[in-house]
């Protein structure tokens, strides 16, 4: 069986993995700047700081437009 480790990035999901912890891999190959951008990221989602800038934009591509929804 392959040894996993646990990780947990916001205090309430578990990872699974069974390497190093992502953020930690991503830190050690793009340096201080993206650990700093973490860290924030980390205390922004935990809603214990807001910030006066986005931090991340999620964007959902379709090809079905969605006006027929609206209008009912």
């Amino acid at each position: 069986m392959l040894n996993k480790r646990i990780y947990i990035t916001d205090g309430r999901v578990k990872h699974y993995s069974k390497e190093d912890e992502v953020n930690k891999k991503l830190g050690d190959i793009l340096g201080e700047k993206f650990i700093r951008y973490r860290k924030e990221w980390d205390t922004v989602n935990r809603f214990e700081i807001v910030t006066e800038y986005l931090l991340f934009i999620h964007l959902d591509v379709n090809q079905k437009c969605n006006m027929e929804d609206y209008s009912k």
